[in-house]
């Protein structure tokens, strides 16, 4: 999204080769900008393991780059790539099948999108947490406001809405593409009854 000075950055893909290549062709096509801010849509990989391919850490620890999370990304994210990493991964073949050869002829994705392969993923910690149920900042001169979504598709997930654009950004909890309450990779069980709720919580405020 452009803001005043530069791009805020939703969701930063599984590694730093893929988030470049994406950088690379958006700006292609729009303009090259700096990237300002982040915003981390929840706690798993495939979201936040590109960060170090668009900004640089000390940039962020400096204060010219923040990174945006809900509250309780950062322990949700450790507890499920660092403590259970291992297993996850091994599950995780199993599940999105990613050690199957592919080809221009055929290929396995992972069902909500394409599996990348490239640089280890990395992480760095948000520098702003949301923790209201609803809390509304301005990101470089653009209007957000986030909505908690603790219990969804991730245990640490949230809603945007970009009230100028009248555009609502929701991650993964509202999708056409297939989801489950319980993977195969042994994540937390996704509560089916707060996930509905916290759709429904949205409905009335910005639809």
């Amino acid at each position: 999204m452009k803001g005043k000075t530069g791009w805020i950055v939703f969701d930063v893909m599984t590694n730093a080769d893929a988030v470049r290549a994406a950088m690379a062709l958006a700006e292609k096509h729009l303009h090259k900008r700096p990237v300002v801010a982040v915003v981390y849509s929840h706690a798993h990989i495939k979201h936040f393991g590109g960060i170090r391919g668009v900004v640089d850490e000390a940039d962020v620890k400096s204060g010219k780059i923040q990174i945006i999370a809900q509250v309780g990304f950062l322990d949700h994210a450790v507890s499920e790539n660092v403590y259970a990493g291992t297993a996850m991964l091994r599950r995780a073949q199993y599940q999105y099948a990613n050690a199957l050869p592919s080809s221009p002829y055929g290929y396995v994705d992972s069902a909500i999108g394409k599996s990348g392969q490239g640089a280890a993923a990395s992480l760095i910690a948000s520098t702003r947490e949301i923790e209201e149920d609803f809390e509304e900042l301005v990101v470089d001169g653009v209007t957000l406001v986030f909505q908690n979504t603790p219990g969804t598709e991730s245990p640490a997930e949230m809603n945007t809405l970009i009230p100028e654009h009248k555009a609502f950004w929701a991650a993964e909890n509202v999708t056409g593409m297939i989801h489950n309450i319980y993977t195969l990779r042994g994540i937390l069980i996704r509560d089916a009854l707060a996930w509905a709720n916290h759709i429904n919580a949205a409905l009335p405020v910005w639809l």
